[in-house]
């Protein structure tokens, strides 16, 4: 099957680096895998698995000539398809939305000429925002079905989601917490499908150490507010306090970097905790197996409003290392940290968060054991082998279906 993924910057950005397990997954079962960024994007994406995407890409500016050229080539010969395609977009009269799906529109229909005349047999469009509206788009001029994948952000914002859960050959949630965000804008989460998002396994557990003098915690996120890495700092201040022994090491980096920085060094905890910066996913997959951490911190926040967590990757790859984690009672997290594989806390608590983690420190067999718990609960629901498996399986039984 020859399938094309839509993302807002993949493999030319750093935001969606979770998306390569799938991908590979896909791959390595044997299909023929495309991936077209919204975005051109003139970066690259720190991840080892960049390149060989990056190959793999379909590339053109959102105005392009080769982009405008092409929509006008459609225009003129299937005008039905664009009338449609005008159609759809104008069910959603929001100026902000609006504007933003007339922007990818003769992108879109650059790439619906496209997928024809590269025999494409699904387009699959990862998130429901301007990259749904591209994939919806892009089957209405080639006449090849569409699904989508979507998360958080872009369920609060609703762009064209009736019209998307209805058209689709599936839409997939990645977490129960969506339902609850579609049916907030009165689409029935029956029509929808609930597919987690995966990660690569490794062959072997973490090797991670029974004791040493200074327990090693690791966080990576984007420096953005629902991370809730402020009450991580908080958090490290107080056990500080306490006589602990133990260092934090946050990589990513974001809106928040200078802020987070002079609150680090406001609370006097530049000694344990340090910001060195982004860091190339596989690298960080493999200091998680390791053993070079002992544990795995995330203390997401609900921020209101539908703005909280869906199943965050990095705590699965955490749990897949064998790490033990420590994570908050948001989004989609307690479907994935269930009792004896990590430990919840209420978001914003850093006193609650402080206890937590000094729990694990001061039990080394809790912390394996829990380790365990998660590897073996990783690898049985979230390995991206057997995610893809059952997505692929969609895409398929959509292929054959055909357009509607």
């Amino acid at each position: 099957m020859r399938i094309l993924y839509i993302t807002s910057g993949l493999p030319f950005s750093n935001g969606e680096t979770f998306i390569y397990p799938e991908l590979d997954a896909l791959e390595q079962l044997g299909h023929s895998v495309h991936v077209c960024p919204r975005d051109r994007g003139r970066g690259s994406s720190a991840h080892g698995r960049s390149t060989h995407w990056s190959e793999r890409a379909w590339r053109a500016g959102l105005l392009s000539l080769e982009v405008i050229v092409a929509a006008v080539r459609v225009g003129a010969t299937r005008p039905k398809a664009v009338a449609r395609a005008l159609g759809l977009i104008l069910q959603d009269p929001r100026p902000r939305v609006l504007v933003k799906n007339l922007a990818v529109l003769p992108k879109a229909l650059w790439l619906g000429a496209r997928v024809h005349s590269e025999r494409i047999d699904f387009i699959h469009g990862h998130w429901c925002a301007t990259t749904g509206t591209m994939a919806a788009v892009a089957s209405l001029v080639s006449e090849v079905p569409y699904g989508i994948t979507s998360h958080r952000w872009d369920l609060v914002e609703g762009n064209l989601l009736d019209e998307k859960v209805r058209t689709a050959r599936f839409f997939r949630l990645i977490s129960k917490s969506g339902r609850a965000l579609v049916s907030a804008h009165g689409v029935d989460p029956v029509r929808t499908t609930l597919l987690h998002m995966g990660v690569e396994l490794c062959s072997s557990s973490a090797s991670v150490p029974i004791s040493r003098s200074r327990i090693e915690i690791v966080c990576a996120a984007n420096f953005l507010p629902v991370k809730g890495l402020d009450i991580l700092l908080e958090a490290a201040e107080r056990m500080k306090r306490a006589g602990l022994h133990f260092g934090v090491t946050i990589f990513g980096d974001g809106p928040l970097q200078g802020q987070l920085a002079a609150m680090r060094d406001r609370l006097g905890i530049d000694d344990v905790v340090s910001f060195p910066g982004r860091i190339d996913h596989s690298d960080l997959c493999a200091r998680m197996k390791g053993g070079e951490f002992d544990i795995a911190v995330l203390p997401s926040r609900d921020l209101g409003e539908g703005l909280h967590e869906g199943i965050p990757v990095f705590l699965i790859e955490a749990m897949a290392a064998g790490l033990p984690v420590v994570s908050t009672h948001t989004g989609g997290i307690p479907e994935l940290v269930v009792p004896g594989s990590g430990l919840l806390v209420a978001d914003g608590d850093s006193a609650e968060l402080a206890n937590a983690i000094g729990d694990l420190i001061g039990s080394p067999t809790r912390r394996a054991g829990m380790g365990q718990c998660g590897r073996e609960l990783v690898g049985h629901k979230f390995s991206a082998a057997s995610v893809c498996r059952e997505l692929a399986s969609l895409m398929a039984a959509g292929a054959s279906s055909g357009c509607s």
